[in-house]
């Protein structure tokens, strides 16, 4: 049979790993340089993997997959198929194969301008859009897709917002809570800044501070939610993170007052280290959950998170958390509607030295 008779060699689709450091190498050397400067720049603790389509050993295209460490999803943060719609349709499927494998709950992406499939194509596979942010141009954002891979999540979900500044997770994370259970509008910067001055406590090793938990349910109260306070330290809290004596007398003073407030308010005090399973049932049951949580085992920098948690899903939790490493690659859509299984989760709700967990449970206010 005359050569150029001969069928082309099947596609065959190979998982490269990140922490497989001369294979990667080999990869990065291999691609084409746009593609290699999105793959050289994700960095941190984020777990990294491409799946690449070859040829008789030339590069097709390629899926570039990562996840924050403990979470219950990957994301796909590139989709490469150079004019090749149905191999960008076996590449989203391989990366799926592959999220399953890794014991992933949930699949996301990311849909930029030059993303290879339709939205139609996406639906029909299952994809549905995530939640718009609150605060932000759209047009300036990727496109976040989901999909569940054991079954339908809860659809009633806050919509995600990125804190704009390193003090204001518990603002933001309060925010998304007031918006989702009536109580506000969507949130936006100067709103997000307006509860940070109605809230805060702390004075942070650089800068202004962030909010302890009595702050955030008074700022939640004053709005017309009902809260619940959980804190099984009854000394002043976040401590630490002031540098001198004077600024902890005065973090000492402010937490002071807002227990005060808290009780004039009506908020419920638990003064005991919260169970898992009974801010679960409140999720259930509607009710939000802000958490503190010791951010060093998630993202590039460590220290004291506020993150919203607002429902179950399999053994993971779903959480908004509003910090994104952006500068590692990280965009909304990780943030948004995070799994975090509840084992891992647990474990992040401790902070300090010694330990102690926080939370402030809101409901809706009294009809």
């Amino acid at each position: 049979m005359p050569p150029d008779s001969l069928a082309p060699a099947a596609v065959v689709f190979a998982v490269h790993r990140h922490e497989a450091a001369a294979d990667w190498d080999a990869l990065l050397a291999a691609l084409p340089e746009p593609q290699r400067q999105v793959l050289a720049t994700a960095g941190g603790r984020l777990q990294r993997w491409a799946v690449v389509a070859r040829q008789e050993g030339r590069i097709l295209g390629l899926a570039f997959v990562w996840r924050r460490p403990l979470a219950a999803y990957l994301k796909l943060a590139l989709l490469w198929a150079p004019g090749e719609a149905a191999l960008a349709g076996d590449l989203l499927r391989a990366f799926e194969r592959l999220a399953v494998e890794e014991g992933a709950s949930v699949v996301k992406l990311e849909q930029a301008a030059d993303f290879p499939l339709e939205e139609r194509a996406l639906l029909v596979a299952g994809w549905r859009p995530l939640p718009a942010p609150a605060g932000v141009a759209l047009e300036d954002l990727p496109r976040g897709w989901a999909r569940p891979l054991l079954n339908s999540w809860p659809s009633a979900a806050p919509s995600y917002y990125r804190q704009t500044t390193g003090m204001t997770c518990g603002p933001c994370a309060l925010g998304m809570a007031l918006e989702h259970q009536g109580a506000a509008a969507r949130l936006q910067r100067r709103d997000e800044l307006a509860l940070w001055r109605g809230a805060t406590t702390i004075s942070a090793p650089a800068g202004p501070g962030g909010c302890d938990p009595f702050g955030l349910a008074v700022a939640a109260m004053k709005r017309g939610l009902r809260a619940t306070v959980f804190l099984s330290s009854q000394e002043a809290v976040l401590l630490n993170r002031a540098s001198t004596e004077d600024k902890r007398d005065v973090m000492r003073f402010v937490q002071s007052e807002f227990r005060r407030e808290a009780a004039e308010l009506g908020a419920t005090v638990q003064w005991r280290a919260f169970e898992m399973a009974e801010i679960g049932a409140a999720l259930d049951q509607g009710a939000l959950a802000i958490l503190l949580i010791d951010e060093d085992l998630m993202h590039a920098e460590g220290g004291p998170h506020w993150v919203l948690a607002h429902g179950r899903y399999g053994d993971a939790w779903l959480v908004n958390d509003p910090w994104v490493d952006g500068h590692l690659g990280e965009s909304w859509v990780d943030g948004s509607h995070l799994p975090i299984p509840e084992r891992h989760l647990d474990r992040m709700c401790w902070y300090g030295e010694p330990a102690y967990r926080s939370a402030v449970v809101l409901r809706p206010g009294a009809p």
